[in-house]
C-alpha cells in the first residue's frame, strides 16, 4: 500500500448568490463504486482506481469546513498556507446520496464566482490523501486496477469541465508523495491549450510549473548532496577522533606502568648494587640487567652475549646476591671461599669459556 494523493472530479448541482454577492453552491464532490482513470505523467501509464463505499462514509464528517480553492494548489492545505488559498468554504454535509457525497460550498472570491458564472468552472474536484491497495477486479462490471483506502480530506477546487480537456497527471513533489490528476480534468483554457494552476501565490502555465518544479527539485537534491557530504566528513572526523582517544588512553595508560616497572626496577637494582638511583634511572633495562651481573660475578664478559643469555644470568645474579644477604654462609662454603673457590662462579666461567 502507498501513500498517494488523489483529485477526482465531480458536478456542481445548484447556484445560488447571497445578498452579500457570494455564491452558495450545492454539489457531489466524491462518489463510491465508481473507477476512475489517473493518468501518470511520469511512468506514462493509466491506473484504474475507485473508492468502495464503506471507505467513503468513513471520511463523510471530514468534509464539514473543507477549503475551497481556485484551480488544485500544488501543495495541499495546512494552518500555513491556508489564507492563501481559500476562495470559500463547506458550509453543509448532506451525507451520502446515490453513492455520492453531498455539500452545499459558499464561494466568497469575486473573481472565482465570475468565473463560476462565465461557465469557464462548472466542476467540483476534491483534493485527498489516501492509500492504494493493488488489486485487480470488477467493480459493477468495470475492470479496475487499485482500490483507495482510508482516505483523508483536505480541500475542494473549483476546475474546468473536463468535456474538451487535455490529459493531466502525476508531478513529483519530493521522493515519498506524488499528486495525482483524474484523467480529462481540465479543458484548454485559452488557444494553445496550456493549464493554468497556481504556486507559492503566483500563476503558471502547465510547461512553466513543471519546469519551474523540476528546477525546485534539481536545487533540493544539489543541496541534499552537499549535506550529505558534509554528514560524511563529520562521521569520519568523529571516526578519528574516537580512534585516536583511544590511542592517547592505551598510550597513558602503558606509560604509567612502564613507568612504575622501571621505578620498581631501580629501586630493586640499587638495592642489589648499592648505587644511587638518581644513576641508575639514565639506564636501560639491559645495562641494568649488567649491572647487577657485574655486582655478583665480578668480570664476566658479557661482550656479544645474547638477551636470552643476559636474562638468564640476571635471574641467577639476583637470587646470588639475595642470598647473600638474607643467608649466612656453611663453614664448608666460607672455607671455600677462604681458598679462593666459588663454585657457581667457576661454573659460569666455563660457559663463559674462560679457564
Amino acid at each position: 500500500m502507498s501513500c498517494i494523493k488523489k483529485n477526482a472530479k465531480f458536478e456542481v448541482l445548484r447556484q445560488n448568490e447571497t445578498s452579500e454577492g457570494f455564491l452558495d453552491l450545492t454539489g457531489y464532490i466524491s462518489k463510491a463504486d465508481y473507477v476512475m482513470e489517473y493518468y501518470d505523467w511520469w511512468e506514462e501509464k493509466i491506473n484504474k482506481e475507485f473508492i468502495p463505499l464503506e471507505e467513503l462514509k468513513k471520511v463523510v464528517n471530514q468534509a464539514k469546513g473543507l477549503i475551497l480553492t481556485d484551480l488544485h494548489p500544488w501543495e495541499f492545505i495546512d494552518a500555513k498556507n491556508a489564507t492563501e488559498y481559500t476562495n470559500g468554504f463547506v458550509t453543509e454535509v448532506h451525507g451520502i446520496e446515490d453513492k455520492k457525497l453531498k455539500v452545499d460550498i459558499r464561494v466568497i472570491n469575486s473573481d472565482l464566482i465570475n468565473d463560476i458564472r462565465s461557465g469557464q468552472k462548472d466542476e467540483f474536484s476534491i483534493g485527498y490523501f489516501c492509500e492504494l491497495v493493488n488489486e485487480k477486479g470488477l467493480i459493477e462490471g468495470v475492470p479496475y486496477d487499485s482500490k483507495q483506502v482510508n482516505l483523508q480530506l483536505n480541500h475542494v477546487a473549483l476546475v474546468p469541465n473536463g468535456r474538451a480537456g487535455e490529459d493531466v497527471g502525476v508531478l513529483v513533489m519530493n521522493s515519498e508523495e506524488k499528486v495525482s490528476y483524474q484523467k480529462d480534468m481540465y479543458k484548454k483554457l485559452n488557444a494553445g491549450g496550456n493549464m493554468k494552476a497556481k504556486y507559492n501565490g503566483k500563476d503558471y502555465e502547465a510547461n512553466e510549473l513543471v519546469v519551474e518544479l523540476m528546477a525546485r527539485d534539481k536545487e533540493l537534491e544539489t543541496k541534499q548532496i552537499s549535506l550529505d557530504e558534509v554528514s560524511g566528513k563529520v562521521a569520519g572526523l568523529e571516526a578519528d577522533n574516537k580512534e585516536l582517544t583511544e590511542k592517547v588512553n592505551n598510550f597513558e595508560s602503558t606509560l604509567e606502568t612502564e613507568i612504575e616497572k622501571k621505578i620498581n626496577t631501580v629501586n630493586e637494582v640499587s638495592k642489589l648494587t648499592g648505587k644511587e638511583t638518581k644513576d641508575l634511572l639514565k639506564m636501560n633495562s639491559l645495562e641494568l640487567k649488567k649491572e647487577v651481573i657485574n655486582k655478583a660475578y665480578e668480570g664476566m664478559d658479557l661482550e656479544g652475549k645474547t638477551e636470552g643469555f643476559i636474562d638468564g644470568l640476571y635471574a641467577g645474579a639476583v637470587n646470588k646476591l639475595n642470598s647473600a644477604t638474607d643467608v649466612k654462609p656453611t663453614p664448608a662454603e666460607t672455607s671455600k671461599k677462604e681458598n679462593g673457590v666459588d663454585p657457581i662462579g667457576e661454573a659460569l666461567k666455563k660457559i663463559n669459556g674462560g679457564n
